[in-house]
């Protein structure tokens, strides 16, 4: 088995986000990453709301689709606009599309509160839970926006819950980083859980994948390597779009973590 690499291109492709593709080609071709240790990784679905009749049927579209675990995020009172609620209900059946990075010259300003939000939270999962009962696995994500001690609070208090973590894989990881991350979810023996949120139609375009979701599961497919084929003719078609993440500012002024 051949080591060297003999070829190396890179591709731009602005799908719907931004993705910079290197592609190796070695001279005995593409190498797979060796035997499983489990038959698929668990993926957890993303139900969102702006109150609990929207977040509740939102949770039940996810598990409608398959999903055994479902992240949580709803909406804060007095903040405008939060981190993972998506634009659209999702009862409608639309695809979960909470999409942060602005397309234009500059980042967009959003509000945040710490304190509101270390209150309303438990309340939240406590809905959930007499609405769901307790075997239904959740997880919720607080994105950066607090100091390690303020994030210990609402997890010591969300404990009773159940709440876990996963592993990234939101769609502004490229399907072949996603199915990088999802080779190595099914070989080392403590994978916990994987954020599945689906690509769009035009990314899955640009990027052929073979991976398949089932039961609450994803599996990378026996395909040789990773699964995930680039097509450079379709990837030039959606050319590089300058995109920016928002920022917070408290309400004191300050401008805060996103």
């Amino acid at each position: 088995m051949s080591a060297k690499i003999v070829k190396a291109e890179f591709f731009v492709t602005s799908p719907s986000r931004n993705f910079v593709i290197l592609q190796l080609a070695t001279g005995d071709g593409v190498i797979g990453v060796g035997c499983a240790s489990r038959t698929g990784a668990r993926a957890y679905g993303h139900a969102s709301g702006t109150d609990l009749e929207s977040l509740f049927d939102s949770i039940r579209y996810e598990m409608e689709l398959g999903y055994t675990m479902i992240r949580v995020q709803t909406s804060v009172p007095g903040i405008e606009k939060l981190y993972g609620v998506a634009a659209q209900e999702q009862s409608s059946g639309a695809r979960y599309d909470f999409e942060p990075a602005n397309r234009g010259g500059w980042p967009v300003e959003e509000d945040w509160d710490t304190a509101a939000y270390m209150r309303h939270l438990p309340t939240v999962f406590e809905a959930v839970r007499n609405e769901f009962g307790p075997e239904l696995p959740l997880l919720h994500d607080g994105h950066n926006r607090t100091t390690p001690r303020e994030a210990a609070q609402p997890a010591k208090s969300l404990e009773p819950y159940q709440i876990k973590s996963g592993f990234h894989g939101p769609t502004d990881v490229s399907p072949i980083g996603f199915a990088a991350e999802l080779h190595l979810d099914i070989n080392i023996h403590n994978c916990g859980a994987r954020e599945y949120m689906t690509h769009t139609p035009e990314t899955l375009e640009d990027f052929e994948t073979t991976m398949t979701f089932e039961n609450g599961m994803l599996h990378p497919s026996d395909t040789p390597g990773l699964g995930v084929t680039l097509h450079p003719e379709v990837a030039e078609k959606f050319p590089y779009e300058q995109a920016y993440l928002p920022y917070n500012r408290l309400a004191d002024g300050t401008v805060h973590n996103w």
